[in-house]
Formats: C-alpha cells, sequence, structure tokens
C-alpha cells in the first residue's frame, strides 16, 4: 500500500533541482519581460532612454553633482489663463502642438474631433473655468466631470498646447484637457498596470506610487488603446488593418495566417485593392455618421523615408470618396508627407496636415481606426 506513495515522493525528489532551475529561468524572463515593458511605457521625454539616456533615473540627481546631472534652465513665465480667447477657432485641428507627453494617440483622436463644427462646440461647451482658479471638464462617454488644478508654470511648459498659424496663443483648453485625461486615467488602471508603473516610477524616480508625477503625464496611458475616443465621444473605434501590416513581407513573422495573406502570394495587387476598396466602404460610412478616426504607423514601417513617424498616431480631419484620399493631421504640427529622401512636402507647406490616398495609405501606415 505505501509503494506508490515511496514512488511519487522518489519522483518529486528527483525533478526538485530541475523544478528550482526552471523557477530561476521562468524569474529571469518574467522580470526581463517586465523591464522590457516598464522601458516601453513612457509618459514624456523625461522617461525616454533614446533621449535622456541614464537621466531616466531621476532619483540620481540627490546623490551626484549638479554638473553632470545638469538640465537646461527653462525659464517658466507666467502662463496664460485664458481657455479659448479666439472663441470656437481656438479649437481648429490645425492648432493643436504636442508636448512633452508621449500621447499622440489622444491628441489624433482630439484633432479628428475637432475637424468638424459640432465637436469643436461640444469640445467647448465640455471645458469650464472655475471659480477657484481651477477647470472642470466634462467626459460623456463615462458621464463625469473631472475637477483639475489650475495649471502651473511647468505644466504649460510640457503639456501640449494651442497655437494659430502665426504661432500666437489660441488658449489653454489643450493642456486643461490633457491633464484632465491624464488625472482620469491615473484613477482607473487595472492591477497589471498599477504594479508595472508602481515598479517603473519606483525604479527610474524614487517614487513608490502607480500615479505619474504630474497628472498630464498619464495620458500618455493610452498609448495603446483607444478610450480618448469613447471618453470624448461615447464612440469607439473599429480597427482596419492596411495591407502592407497583414501582408507586408507576404506575412511572414505576422504570429498568424489569414486568407488575404495567402492570396497575396500569387495576385498581391488584386489584394491591395481590396484593401483599399475594404477602407473605402468604411470611412464613406464613417463620412455619413460623423467623421472620427486615427491613423497609425508601425514601429519598424518605411514610412520615416517620406517625412512620418514611426509608432505614431495621426488624426483624420477628413476623406474625399471621388479621389479616395485622406486629410491628416500629426499632433506635433509638423511632418508632412513628402517624396522619398526630400526635405520638401508635398503640398508645399509643413504644417503637420497633409492628403494621402489610400493606395499610399496602405504602404506607409499600418492600422485605420474609425468611430462606428
Amino acid at each position: 500500500m505505501n509503494l506508490p506513495a515511496a514512488g511519487l515522493l522518489s519522483s518529486i525528489a528527483f525533478l526538485r533541482p530541475y523544478l528550482k532551475k526552471a523557477l530561476v529561468v521562468a524569474t529571469v524572463l518574467f522580470s526581463l519581460g517586465a523591464m522590457i515593458s516598464m522601458l516601453h511605457d513612457i509618459e514624456y521625454t523625461g522617461q525616454d532612454v533614446s533621449v535622456r539616456g541614464w537621466r531616466i533615473f531621476t532619483w540620481l540627481k540627490a546623490i551626484v553633482p549638479k554638473s553632470i546631472y545638469a538640465d537646461q534652465d527653462y525659464r517658466l513665465t507666467k502662463p496664460d489663463t485664458a481657455l479659448f480667447p479666439l472663441g470656437l477657432e481656438s479649437l481648429r485641428p490645425v492648432n493643436i502642438e504636442q508636448g512633452s507627453i508621449y500621447d499622440c494617440r489622444f491628441l489624433a483622436t482630439v484633432a479628428s474631433l475637432c475637424a468638424s463644427q459640432s465637436g469643436r462646440r461640444d469640445l467647448f461647451s465640455h471645458i469650464e473655468a472655475r471659480s477657484d482658479c481651477g477647470y472642470s471638464v466634462y467626459f460623456p462617454g463615462v458621464n463625469q466631470t473631472v475637477v483639475v488644478s489650475k495649471l502651473s508654470p511647468y505644466e504649460v511648459l510640457l503639456y501640449a498646447k494651442a497655437k494659430d498659424q502665426d504661432c500666437k496663443n489660441a488658449g489653454i483648453w489643450l493642456a486643461v484637457l490633457e491633464k484632465a485625461y491624464g488625472q482620469y486615467r491615473n484613477q482607473h488602471q487595472n492591477l497589471f498596470d498599477q504594479a508595472r508603473r508602481f515598479c517603473k516610477h519606483a525604479i527610474l524616480e524614487g517614487r513608490f506610487t502607480a500615479s505619474s508625477e504630474l497628472p498630464g503625464f498619464a495620458a500618455a496611458y493610452g498609448a495603446t488603446d483607444d478610450q480618448a475616443a469613447v471618453l470624448l465621444s461615447t464612440r469607439s473605434l473599429t480597427e482596419y488593418k492596411t495591407f502592407s501590416f497583414e501582408c507586408g513581407e507576404f506575412g511572414f513573422g505576422k504570429g498568424y495566417v489569414t486568407l488575404r495573406q495567402l492570396s497575396s502570394w500569387f495576385n498581391r495587387d488584386q489584394v491591395s485593392r481590396n484593401f483599399a476598396s475594404e477602407q473605402d466602404a468604411a470611412l464613406r460610412k464613417a463620412l455619413a455618421n460623423g467623421l472620427l478616426g486615427i491613423a497609425t504607423t508601425e514601429l519598424n514601417g518605411d514610412c520615416q523615408a517620406y517625412g512620418l513617424m514611426s509608432g505614431h498616431a495621426y488624426g483624420i480631419l477628413g476623406y474625399n470618396p471621388k479621389k479616395r484620399s485622406l486629410r491628416l493631421k500629426d499632433p506635433f504640427g509638423r511632418g508632412d508627407l513628402r517624396r522619398a529622401n526630400s526635405k520638401k512636402a508635398l503640398d508645399g507647406i509643413d504644417d503637420g496636415v497633409f492628403e494621402i490616398g489610400l493606395t499610399d495609405f496602405n504602404l506607409l501606415f499600418s492600422h485605420l481606426r474609425l468611430a462606428d
């Protein structure tokens, strides 16, 4: 009766050294994965190792000489307090200019929303100044009003800006909206995100919290989702993959196989046309329902040779069904489409707004995301 138990115990004893090694390997792999995840979860330029190098560890300021860890000496002027000095014209999408926060997806959504008169009017009514010098921002998608404090000079320096074509201030509405969105994202994190951001802030900044250093920094927490569209407009976005994303290199290395990938092995031109036709139908439908959407590029795409940014989001301002061309806005306020290896924008003005046909769009972009 005791033989099976004895055999089981001896088997466990035999496997114990291997189980320990497997546990060590799993722990190392998990730690590496967590570290990579943290390094990719960049909130603003201060956490970007490609920009700051070892200075991303801001807690080092307390133990190294100031001459070694010298930052640029910014003069923080007294910020303007007018929300909309130009009225509804303050909210024109061309006025949007991304700051130091890595929240292009959020700003691209705002730009697309501001492309219509009704969108500007709604957003205008959702941002209000308070008697205590703070601001209230209403998010219709969750039926919630977020109250934020007065912008500090440092926040004005780092947050997104609204500027007219003469580079004059078009109000602080965009910075206030960005701060409110970030504050909301800080308060609504899942357990996994809370854990990794707690570790990230502890390692990089010496702060033991999952919340960002400034509320607006958390606007970057939406870098991989479309929650901004839901919060701002109550509408979710549907994703459409482009030909280059799904069938580039004949679909190899994607980790999955689709019928369109298989078809592209034999008739790539026809499959490419099918992608464009699918997108055209979706864009026509979106246009009829009030166009709202964004377009994104891959990290490893070929878009940089044509003046575009990789791993970036662009707001959709319009669509011309006859020409099958999209009108897009780069939140950075510059970076127009151009010919390969040319420095001149195709439309002659490098203002971040440009048109691109669906054929070229499918070669340079990875995804199209449109509101239902």
